[in-house]
């Protein structure tokens, strides 16, 4: 299972690169307007040589099925963070520029993610690794990063600033590893509140479904009491095979009873379609259809949902990348499940039966005409 999820870490990674102390503190950030939901879909590309065409492609066809915004734009620490020879700091995040001219021309607002760890995978830059996260060195420093990152997209007034992306499955349980994080997270949370154009964004972290309502579930609670939203990623497959939609509403009751008093953003929801999986393209469609059915029921309490993802991806590419990036060959489920998320398939480009029934609920709710 860890090495599935290094390799789902490194693919992650390798689309967005493509593509382009302690005590209780009260916040000023309000809550969304009740029933508020915000649609998103993860923008995967279809199969082609031009990146940039790709984007525009996959953008545009994702915003004509009612998304109102596009998956996470992440900012890793460990990439975005430039250091010379001389210890002089400086930042550089290719395609940002890009990224936000999309936005303005749609009028969209982004999620923000700021990653000192993805997965199992360390974004801490490598000169700060051997140190505690709650040193005042690694504070300073990362401080500064959200600083950096406030100043290029505090006017895109976005929905959430989320730190880490399935970051809890880097800590393996550990209490203390735990400990040093919520004093990093805690110092974050009020800088982010006091930064220009931030004041009222709701702070999140993004972690998996499974620790929220599982083994990590008393830390990330507790953590959580500084938190404005409760993020989660949420793939329904257990033991190789996907779940079936009673295990996914009865899981969702579960996180609502843990947070009763807080919205809940889903920054990653993905369902496969892969036989293998006990899946089908059909089943992948009800899932569909059982997830709006479930927002509606659930509209004050669940925020944003974000369809993982658009396009699937290559299989002989996962297979590829996983041996380049991990020296390990991937077993025929993880790649199965990775490989069949997206809505349409990525050489034909032609649209699956769940990306016609995305597009059907978002007319049914008059999010498209």
């Amino acid at each position: 299972m860890k090495n599935e999820l290094s390799l789902k870490f490194a693919v992650l990674k390798l689309i967005i690169i493509f593509l382009i102390l302690l005590l209780p503190f009260s916040n000023s950030y309000a809550q969304p307007e009740t029933g508020e939901r915000i649609l998103s879909v993860a923008l995967t590309l279809p199969e082609t040589t031009d990146i940039g065409a790709g984007y525009d492609h996959a953008f545009r066809l994702a915003q004509s099925a009612g998304m109102k915004t596009p998956g996470e734009i992440s900012f890793f620490w460990d990439e975005v963070e430039l250091k010379n020879i001389f210890g002089k700091i400086s930042y550089n995040m290719p395609f940002l520029e890009l990224l936000k001219q999309f936005f303005k021309e749609f009028g969209m607002r982004p999620v923000i993610t700021i990653s000192p760890f993805e997965t199992l995978n360390t974004r801490v830059p490598k000169d700060l690794r051997g140190l505690p996260l709650d040193s005042p060195k690694v504070i300073k420093r990362f401080s500064d990063f959200i600083r950096w990152v406030n100043s290029q997209t505090s006017e895109m007034d976005p929905l959430a600033i989320v730190i880490g992306n399935e970051f809890d499955l880097n800590f393996n349980h550990d209490p203390k590893k735990w400990e040093q994080f919520k004093v990093l997270y805690i110092n974050s949370v009020k800088l982010i509140h006091s930064l220009p154009g931030w004041e009222n964004a709701p702070v999140a972290l993004e972690a998996t479904f499974p620790n929220l309502i599982g083994p990590d579930k008393k830390i990330l609670k507790e953590i959580n009491r500084y938190s404005d939203i409760i993020g989660a990623s949420y793939y329904p497959v257990t033991n190789n095979k996907v779940d079936e939609f009673n295990v996914i509403s009865s899981n969702l009751d579960k996180l609502e009873s843990i947070y009763p008093d807080k919205q809940i953003d889903l920054y990653q929801y993905g369902y496969p379609s892969s036989e293998y999986l006990g899946s089908s393209e059909e089943k992948q469609r009800q899932f569909v259809e059982f997830s709006f059915n479930e927002w509606d029921r659930r509209k004050e309490k669940i925020r944003i949902i974000t369809f993982t993802w658009l396009y699937d991806l290559d299989m002989d590419f996962l297979v590829t990348e996983a041996v380049r990036t991990t020296g390990l060959k991937p077993d025929r489920p993880f790649t199965e499940f990775l490989g069949t998320l997206g809505f349409l398939r990525r050489k034909a480009g032609d649209e699956k039966p769940a990306f016609v029934e995305l597009k059907k609920q978002s007319r049914k709710r008059g999010w498209i005409k």
